[in-house]
């Protein structure tokens, strides 16, 4: 058995508009290229106003089961 980890994480469609449809097509797959791109810049954009985050605002972002 191969160890693995996974990421889940929540890309609001009316932040991201222009790219819904890719988020549709890329819902439960492994990404790679422009897609594994669009990830990493959200990620790093999400990092970066860690500190501007409201209580109010983090179920936006986050969803925890």
């Amino acid at each position: 058995m191969t160890d693995s980890v996974a990421v889940f994480v929540f890309l609001p469609y009316e932040l991201l508009t222009r790219d819904a449809s890719l988020l549709q097509s890329a819902n439960n797959i492994a990404l790679s290229g422009s897609l594994a791109e669009l990830l990493v810049s959200y990620i790093n954009g999400l990092e970066a106003n860690l500190g501007n985050l409201t209580v109010e605002g983090v179920p936006r972002y986050c969803h925890i089961d």
